[in-house]
């Protein structure tokens, strides 16, 4: 098992409302999906690089066109609606999400933090 799953699934899966690795899962493709689609293709393509095989380019931003969510705000309400859990659980999750992939880039070349809008890098400085 890869490294990089094992810290975005434990902390998916950390809260009591995530029962399943299957939800765990959605909700990781999900905020990072997002957060790719926030990038240009090169970065995306960059971010994506290290991400376990469940989390490829294509399940993160072959949606793209579909995804209307442009905030965190627009995040957290994605994930109440398809998990079912309360806006409060929605936002902790994405933050456990931001969390993991805050650290898992910080030390890249490149960092694709710079290269968000101001609302998502400030999810990035706050977590």
């Amino acid at each position: 098992m890869n490294k990089i799953r094992d810290l975005y699934l434990e902390a998916a899966m950390l809260p009591g409302y995530v029962e399943t690795e299957n939800m765990a899962k959605e909700a990781v493709k999900t905020v990072l999906g997002i957060l790719a689609s926030k990038m240009s293709d090169q970065d995306a393509r960059s971010f994506i690089t290290d991400l376990p095989e469940y989390m490829n380019y294509k399940n993160l931003r072959g949606h793209q066109e579909k995804l209307t969510a442009t905030t965190p705000e627009d995040c957290a309400g994605i994930l109440q609606d398809k998990m079912k859990i309360t806006d409060e659980q929605a936002e902790e999750l994405m933050l456990k999400i931001i969390s993991v992939a805050e650290t898992e880039n910080k030390d890249k070349p490149g960092d694709i933090t710079k290269r968000l809008t101001p609302e998502w890098r400030n999810m990035f400085q706050n977590v």
